[in-house]
C-alpha cells in the first residue's frame, strides 16, 4: 500500500490516486507517474499553452443545451400545452392559441402601463429589458433643447418630440442638424401617424366590442323569427357564396390598403425638412424613404432628382427604397429595367457599395417582370457573386419566383435543381426577411413538377444544421410538409408513406381531410385495409370525421374491401361511429357554419348510406343494417335496388323472415318499383304462414 502512494505522489490530486483510499487492493498509476515512466523522474513543464478563445455570443448555452434536445414527432411543437386535451388539433386552434398567448401579453402590458408606479418600483431583472416597462411618467429633460429632443425621440415618443421641437424653436435656440435628422427619421417612418398607446386601443376595442355584442344581439333575434326560413339547402347555399364574396371583397380592400397613399402632404416630417437650414444626404435619404414606405413613390423619385441637382449623395438604404418603388411608376417592363439600370449604375459612379438588401430589392422587381427577369435574373446573382456578396435563400426565392411557368412546371424545377446543387450540405442563417419564403416556395415547384426527388433532395437542406429555422411561421410549414406529404402519398409506398406520417404528424404538420383522403387511396390502391382503422382514429382526434368528403370516401373503401371477419368488424364499428354523428332530420341545417363555428354533425347521402349498409352486411351485422335502412325512411334517403336486393339476399340465406319483411317496407315507403319483385321471391324462397303471407300483402297494398 505504502509502495503503492510513493508511486503516485507527482499527481496526488488526480482520480486515480484519491480512489487509493476506496480501493486498498488495486494499483493505480498515472501515465505520467515515474512508475509510468519506467522510474525515471522527468522535470516538469513550466510552459502554459493556453487555447485560443473562440467567440460566442449571449446565446451559445443556450445553443449548446439546444442540440441536446430532439425532436418528438409524437408530440405538439413546444410552444403548446403538453397536454392532449389542450392541444390544438387544426390551424385554426392554433391560430387561436397564439392569439390568445399573445392577447395574453398585452393584457399584461395594458395592467402595467395603467398602473406604472407599482411596477417602476419593483426593478430586480438584469439586465432591464426597456420594452417591458412602462413609459416614463415624466422625462427627466423639461427645458427645451437637444437633449429634450433626443430623450423623447429615444422613447419613440412621436407627439412629445414634435412638441418640444417646436418649442426650442420657439424658444429662440438653434437645432443640430443630429438632433433634426433623428427627428426626421422618427416622422418619417410612421409618416406622422403618432402610435397610440395600448390604454387607447383597449379603449377603442371595448367600444368596438360592445357595438359588435349589439349587433350580435339583433342578429340573433332575427335568427330566431326566421329560424324556418333558414333551414333549406338553397338558403344555406346562398349563405356560403355570401361569406366567400364577403371574404373577397375584404381581400380585395386588404390589397389596396396595402398600396394605398398613407404620405400627407405637407405633414410634420416636410415641414422639419424645410425648417432644417443646412441639410445633409442623411436628410434626403430619410425623407425619401419615409414617402416609399407610405406609398408616396412619385414624390420619393421627385425628391431625388431634387437631391442630384444640390449634389447630396443619398446612402444605400435610400436606393434600396428607390428599387422597390419602381414598379410603380413604370408600367413598361423594359421602362422598369432601364429605371433599375440607371439607380444601380448611379449607384456605382458615386461609390455607394450595394448590399445584399439592394439585390434582393432588384430580384423583387424583377419577379413582377418576369420576361425581362427571366433575362436578367441569373445575371443579377452574377453580379452579387462576383464583387463578394454571397446570395441569401431570399434570393433564391425570387429567382425560382421569376420562372414560374404553369405550362412547363419542369424547367422551373431545372433551376431548382442547380439552385440545390449549389447549397447542398449548406447551414444558413436568416439574413433577409425574404429568407423564409425559399424552402415554402421550393417546395411548390417539387409539387406542380411532380417530382418526388427533387423534394427529398429539398428536405435534406431543410434539415441541414439549423435550417429548419427557417421555414418561416407555422402556416409556411403546415403548408411546405401537406405538398411534400402529398407528393409522398402518390409515389411512394404505403408502409414508406405511413413512416412519414409518423414523422411529421403532429409535430410538423397537422393532418387536414384532403390529406386523409390521399391516405385512403394509396392504402386501396396497395389493398393494406388493415391500416384504415388507425387512420380513422387519428383523422377522428384531429376533428375531421365530421367532413362529408373524407367520410364518403372512406364508406366507399371499406365496402368495396374483401378482408377477414374480424377487419370487418372494425369497419362495422366505424360505420357506429358515423352514424352517431348523423345529422337527423329535424336538425337546423347550416346553422353552424352560419354562425362560425365548425359543424357537429353530417348530412348521410344515398351513396355513404348505400355502402353503409353493405359494409354491416359484410360484416355479418344484419341488425345494424336494418336500423341504417330505417334511418333512410326518417331522412327521406333513398337506397337502391341494389343494396336492397343483398339485404333481401341476406335474409333470405339466415331465413330471417321479419327482416325480410322490413326490407319490404322499406321498399314500399320509397315506392322503388323492385319492391314487387323482392317481394315474389320472399314467397318463392321463404315459408311463410298465413299471417306472415297477410302482413307482406297489406305492405304492397300501402303502395297502390
Amino acid at each position: 500500500m505504502a509502495a503503492s502512494m510513493a508511486s503516485c505522489q507527482a499527481c496526488r490530486t488526480c482520480l486515480f490516486a484519491r480512489n487509493l483510499q476506496r480501493f486498498p487492493n488495486t494499483r493505480f498509476v498515472h501515465k505520467t507517474s515515474p512508475a509510468c515512466l519506467g522510474g525515471q523522474a522527468t522535470a516538469p513543464n513550466d510552459t502554459i499553452i493556453i487555447p485560443t478563445r473562440k467567440p460566442r455570443d449571449a446565446y451559445a448555452v443556450l445553443q449548446a443545451l439546444g442540440n441536446t434536445v430532439g425532436k418528438d414527432p409524437t408530440g405538439q411543437p413546444y410552444i403548446y400545452h403538453d397536454d392532449p386535451h389542450l392541444a390544438p388539433r387544426s390551424m385554426r386552434e392554433r391560430r387561436d392559441y397564439r392569439r390568445s398567448l399573445e392577447s395574453g401579453r398585452k393584457a399584461a402590458q395594458f395592467v402595467i402601463q395603467k398602473n406604472p408606479k407599482l411596477f417602476l418600483s419593483y426593478q430586480h431583472d438584469e439586465p432591464k429589458i426597456e420594452s417591458l416597462y412602462p413609459p416614463l411618467p415624466e422625462y427627466a429633460m423639461k427645458d427645451p433643447g437637444d437633449e429634450a429632443i433626443m430623450e423623447r425621440v429615444d422613447e419613440n415618443d412621436i407627439k412629445g418630440a414634435w412638441e418640444m421641437y417646436q418649442s426650442t424653436v420657439q424658444a429662440g435656440q438653434e437645432v443640430s442638424l443630429e438632433t433634426s435628422n433623428a427627428l426626421l427619421d422618427l416622422l418619417c417612418f410612421h409618416g406622422n401617424q403618432a402610435r397610440p398607446s395600448l390604454v387607447e386601443l383597449v379603449d377603442k376595442s371595448i367600444a368596438t366590442a360592445q357595438e359588435l355584442q349589439a349587433a350580435l344581439k339583433d342578429d340573433t333575434q332575427e335568427e330566431e323569427l326566421d329560424e324556418d326560413a333558414i333551414k333549406g339547402e338553397a338558403e344555406e347555399a346562398e349563405s356560403v357564396s355570401a361569406q366567400k364574396s364577403d371574404a373577397k371583397d375584404k381581400r380585395k380592400k386588404r390589397k389596396q390598403d396595402q398600396f394605398e397613399v398613407t404620405w400627407i402632404d405637407g405633414n410634420e416630417a416636410e415641414q422639419l425638412f424645410e425648417a432644417i437650414k443646412e441639410k445633409n444626404g442623411h436628410s434626403y435619404s430619410a425623407l425619401i424613404q419615409g414617402m416609399v414606405k407610405h406609398n408616396a413613390h412619385v414624390k420619393a423619385f421627385n425628391m431625388y432628382n431634387e437631391m442630384q441637382q444640390k449634389k447630396y449623395i443619398p446612402d444605400v438604404r435610400a436606393y434600396n427604397a428607390l428599387i422597390e418603388a419602381v414598379p410603380f411608376i413604370r408600367d413598361n417592363p423594359e421602362d422598369v429595367w432601364q429605371v433599375l439600370e440607371q439607380l444601380l449604375k448611379q449607384m456605382s459612379k458615386e461609390d455607394i457599395q450595394p448590399t445584399l438588401y439592394t439585390f434582393n430589392a432588384v430580384m423583387r422587381v424583377l419577379t413582377k417582370n418576369r420576361d425581362v427577369g427571366r433575362f436578367y435574373g441569373m445575371q443579377v446573382i452574377n453580379e452579387m457573386k462576383a464583387i463578394g456578396i454571397e446570395p441569401s435563400l431570399g434570393t433564391y426565392a425570387s429567382l425560382l419566383n421569376i420562372h414560374v411557368n404553369p405550362k412547363y412546371p419542369v424547367k422551373q424545377a431545372n433551376v431548382l435543381y442547380d439552385i440545390l446543387d449549389d447549397l447542398e450540405d449548406q447551414e444558413f442563417v436568416l439574413r433577409h426577411p425574404r429568407d423564409e419564403f425559399f424552402f415554402f416556395e421550393a417546395m411548390c415547384v417539387c409539387s406542380n413538377a411532380k417530382d418526388l426527388e427533387l423534394a427529398y433532395k429539398l428536405d435534406a437542406l431543410l434539415n441541414t444544421g439549423s435550417n429548419s429555422m427557417l421555414l418561416g411561421g407555422m402556416s409556411f410549414q403546415n403548408m411546405y410538409y401537406s405538398r411534400f406529404f402529398n407528393l409522398i402519398t402518390q409515389f411512394e409506398s404505403v408502409d414508406a408513406m405511413l413512416e412519414y406520417y409518423e414523422q411529421l404528424v403532429p409535430q410538423a404538420l397537422l393532418p387536414f381531410s384532403t390529406m386523409y383522403i390521399d391516405i385512403l387511396q394509396s392504402i386501396e390502391s396497395a389493398g393494406a385495409y388493415h391500416k384504415i382503422p388507425r387512420i380513422w382514429q387519428d383523422a377522428a382526434n384531429y376533428g375531421r370525421k365530421f367532413d362529408e368528403n373524407l367520410l364518403d370516401t372512406l364508406l366507399k373503401i371499406m365496402a368495396m374491401s374483401t378482408v377477414d371477419k374480424q377487419l370487418h368488424e372494425e369497419f362495422c364499428s366505424i360505420v357506429s361511429d358515423t352514424m352517431k354523428i348523423a345529422r337527423q332530420p329535424d336538425q337546423q341545417r347550416g346553422s353552424n357554419r352560419m354562425r362560425g363555428r365548425p359543424p357537429r354533425s353530417i348530412r348521410v347521402t344515398q351513396k355513404m348510406l348505400n355502402n353503409m349498409v353493405v359494409t354491416y352486411l359484410k360484416g355479418e351485422q344484419l341488425d345494424e343494417a336494418r336500423k341504417v335502412l330505417d334511418y333512410s325512411k326518417k331522412a327521406k334517403i333513398t337506397p337502391s335496388n341494389i343494396v336492397l336486393e343483398d339485404f333481401l339476399s341476406t335474409c333470405i340465406q339466415v331465413g330471417d323472415k321479419q327482416m325480410a319483411l322490413g326490407c319490404i317496407e322499406v321498399a314500399v315507403h320509397h315506392m322503388m318499383t323492385g319492391s314487387s319483385t323482392m317481394a315474389d321471391r320472399i314467397k318463392e324462397e321463404m315459408v311463410l304462414n298465413n299471417e306472415e303471407r297477410k302482413h307482406l300483402d297489406y305492405i304492397l297494398q300501402e303502395r297502390q
